[in-house]
């Protein structure tokens, strides 16, 4: 009687899942390229939190948003970004990405090149949809060099 109400736990199919997450970062993708933050941040659940490189961590999606919103209009024109998808593992409702970026901005009239990685974990929605949960990303690109510490703090 006991196990009439129970179901065995959902396999976790990693190829459709990753299918469904590789679609997703394409429409994120383009619209970084097209400037919408709106549908970008669409990509992020409700409470999502993002920790990018060298800011704090936004959390939110309305957040998420603001924050996309200020880098669009700080200057900074995508010219191109594409992510590449290098394992999705998971089980249940949750899905992390392991993964590669590539991207160039234009800004002040000089474009970059930007390579980096990122660790996303995903959740997947009600509507059988998924979204960012947690999106942590680092360039590749090294820090500018420390200047050298003053002669007088070494003597302390």
């Amino acid at each position: 009687v006991l196990l009439v109400g129970c179901k065995p736990p959902e396999q976790f199919d990693a190829a459709a899942v990753r299918a469904k997450i590789d679609a997703a970062c394409t429409d994120q993708e383009q619209a970084f390229v097209k400037g919408d933050a709106t549908a970008a941040a669409s990509n992020y659940e409700e409470n999502a939190v993002i920790l990018p490189s060298n800011m704090p961590m936004v959390k939110g999606r309305a957040g998420i948003e603001k924050t996309m919103v200020t880098w669009m209009q700080s200057g900074m024109k995508m010219k191109e970004f594409t992510s590449t998808t290098i394992s999705v593992e998971g089980a249940g409702e949750f899905a992390i990405q392991l993964g590669r970026y590539f991207q160039t901005y234009e800004m002040s009239g000089k474009v970059v090149a930007d390579t980096g990685k990122f660790v996303t974990v995903w959740r997947k929605q009600a509507d059988g949809s998924w979204k960012m949960a947690y999106d942590i990303w680092t360039t590749d690109i090294p820090a500018p060099a420390m200047p050298p510490e003053p002669e007088a703090k070494k003597k302390k």
